[in-house]
């Protein structure tokens, strides 16, 4: 069999290398001289190279999987968290040099940094001489042997001129040929992750790369906390780790992007890779300024929990149970801390938890603080007016002398959410939170995992049973139409 080799690369890291000059900088041209792209993305001379990376990633592969554009991120907010993360780091070095090489506290640190999200984009690359991407030659169904190679390649990542904005930004770069790619986010406030997407090239697709692109994503998930979250202590006095939880979304089945039967198979493939249904009110924060209430709701959150059963490990020679469950704990103590509660699960080892029931909990307030952190960040940014994104051809030329960090007061009022508290959904988890799981005798205050496969018991939405009892507590407590009383 022929062999392929691969390698990952962090946008994250590639962006590390580099600097945003500043525009009142000397080193910075007089002109942004936007450039756009296939993708429809404004470049600017400032721009680090692997924002070519970046975007040849979502033309090659985002656009196909998700054609909607309702369905996929806007890489233009992608490169303002980039930005902003450039920036933050180079403040940081600059900051170090005139304490001495001294590095600030946890404290200071976190108070720096604020509320915000990080973000990576991990790419899956072939790597070698047999990595042209022939559109004429199809390999869908040869059989390969994928070896990873080592990141420290000598192959140049873009070999173009930075400071040759044409060069950089045209079609003189050369294209790698990218397999896929995962996305992850960083909540720092709430200490969870979430993995955004994870895409393969439909040539690549199943041969087992999803598994090591995930468990890459897994990796840099763990890098991501550690390097913007740092250490932490809670309330107690005890340590709490960087990383709680690991979150995915998925739609339902009725959500109507793509047929039922492709959906099942997309539960089943995320099921896969270790993910489990959280039974918590979960729908997308609105994205645009004219309706609170424009959330996205045909959604649901998942947890990652690789947990699995004797009935789902064959116990023979070549795979024995105690060994594999060793290895899963590992895996779970890395990334799952939240199960290794006495209080809620009754557990401290992860080896005397019963699987009988068929679920496990979470502390409610875990689920819960990524959902506000996602909220505020969301209508923050909603006020935010980022000259990339209202950009055009042609009115590229205005918007040359607007810089990310400084935009117009008046222009912020007219874009403004509403306080992200009034929303509905917003309110609906609040209940569920503060209220309903506390109320219940059985809860503890935490949220149920269901470790059921969706090929056997499917993957629903409780929202469409929560709605109806909250709409009930809200006319029996008389507050109906007064948010203050709830939250």
């Amino acid at each position: 069999m022929p062999l392929m080799n691969f390698r990952f690369i962090s946008i994250d890291e590639e962006c590390e290398k580099e600097n945003i000059p500043s525009p009142s900088s000397s080193t910075a041209p007089t002109s942004h001289s936007w450039v756009r792209r296939d993708s429809g993305t404004w470049y600017r001379a400032t721009d680090p190279k692997c924002f070519a990376l970046l975007d040849q990633f979502y033309l090659d592969l985002m656009i196909p999987t998700f054609p909607l554009e309702g369905e996929r991120d806007d890489i233009h907010d992608w490169m303002t968290y980039f930005r902003s993360q450039m920036r933050e780091r180079q403040k940081q070095r600059d900051e170090t040099a005139v304490a001495g090489g001294a590095t600030t506290t946890t404290t200071e640190k976190n108070e720096k940094l604020g509320s915000i999200n990080n973000l990576d984009v991990i790419l899956m690359v072939c790597d070698g001489d047999d990595c042209s991407d022939d559109h004429d030659h199809d390999t869908s169904n040869e059989k390969y042997v994928f070896n990873r190679c080592s990141n420290t390649s000598n192959q140049q990542l873009l070999p173009s001129d930075m400071n040759d904005s044409q060069s950089r930004h045209g079609d003189q770069i050369s294209k790698l040929n990218i397999m896929g790619a995962a996305t992850i986010e960083y909540y720092r406030n709430s200490q969870v992750g979430l993995l955004g997407y994870i895409v393969l090239a439909e040539k690549y697709r199943g041969r087992g790369l999803g598994k090591i692109l995930h468990e890459e994503a897994l990796i840099r998930m763990e890098i991501l906390a550690n390097k913007y979250g740092g250490d932490s202590v809670s309330d107690t006095g005890t340590f709490k780790p960087q990383l709680r939880a690991i979150f995915a979304e998925t739609n339902t089945l009725s959500a109507g992007d793509i047929t039922p039967v492709q959906c099942q198979e997309r539960h089943q493939n995320l099921y896969n890779l270790g993910y489990r249904l959280v039974n918590f009110p979960y729908a997308q924060p609105p994205l645009a300024p004219e309706d609170v209430n424009s959330s996205f709701d045909d959604m649901m959150l998942l947890v990652y929990f690789p947990y699995h059963d004797k009935k789902s490990i064959h116990n023979d020679g070549d795979n024995d149970f105690e060994l594999v469950r060793k290895s899963t704990r590992e895996q779970m103590m890395r990334y799952c801390s939240w199960f290794f509660d006495e209080q809620i699960n009754g557990i401290n080892d992860g080896n005397n938890n019963d699987d009988s029931l068929g679920f496990v909990k979470m502390k409610v307030d875990i689920p819960f603080h990524y959902v506000e952190e996602f909220y505020q960040i969301t209508f923050i940014h909603g006020q935010d007016v980022n000259s990339d994104s209202s950009s055009s051809e042609d009115d590229s030329s205005s918007s040359e002398d607007v810089d990310d960090d400084e935009s117009d007061e008046s222009a912020k009022e007219e874009k403004m959410i509403p306080d992200y508290r009034t929303a509905d959904y917003y309110k609906l988890v609040y209940w569920f939170t503060h209220h309903r799981q506390v109320e219940l005798d059985y809860s503890e205050g935490a949220v149920e995992i269901s470790l059921y496969p969706p090929s056997t018991t499917p993957w629903e939405d409780c929202k469409k049973i929560l709605l109806p009892e909250w709409k009930e507590w809200l006319e029996k407590e008389g507050r109906k139409n007064k948010p203050q009383d709830i939250i």
